[in-house]
């Protein structure tokens, strides 16, 4: 009996450690992102939940380059970080600031290039919510980006040191 049970522990740390490690392949941009997407390409509506985009916003001479993701309310967010380092691989993780969360409307932003699923992943937080949050029951959710990405469409990244949580 305690054989089985220490396998099946076994197994199932082995499983998670598994799932923690492994991390998408990314393939070259050459070859995954086209330049191609222009903005009559792209509407808010058609986008998905969780989709990365690059944006400029309609105000901004220059047509700086953003990124933002798309909520589940259908509202687009932009992103920023709190360090500009790749965090493993050559992924850069961002996630949605609270205080810039509604900052975009549809009829402000103009949609230059939706980011392709092989330069992107996903991971999430336990908000810094002190003893309101000590389990970690709430969550925010992180996107990560291709440095190559940022760097062929020249993004500008925001970034703010303080949405960092330091336990």
């Amino acid at each position: 009996m305690h054989n089985i049970l220490i396998s099946a522990t076994v197994l199932l740390q082995f499983q998670v450690c598994e799932a923690f490690t492994l991390l998408p392949k990314f393939n070259h941009l050459s070859s995954k992102v086209s330049t191609s997407s222009s903005a009559s390409d792209l509407e808010i509506d058609s986008l998905m939940d969780m989709d990365i985009v690059i944006y400029s916003t309609k105000d901004d001479p220059d047509s700086t380059k953003h990124l933002g993701a798309l909520q589940e309310d259908g509202t687009l967010s932009p992103l920023s970080v709190w360090q500009n380092q790749p965090v493993f691989d050559n992924l850069v993780e961002f996630l949605v600031d609270e205080e810039d969360r509604f900052s975009l409307n549809a009829e402000n932003v103009e949609l230059i290039h939706l980011v392709e699923e092989s330069n992107i992943s996903y991971g999430s937080r336990q908000c810094h919510r002190g003893v309101g949050n000590p389990h970690g029951e709430e969550s925010e959710l992180l996107y990560y980006v291709d440095q190559e990405v940022i760097d062929k469409f020249d993004i500008k990244v925001v970034v703010n040191p303080d949405l960092e949580i330091l336990w």
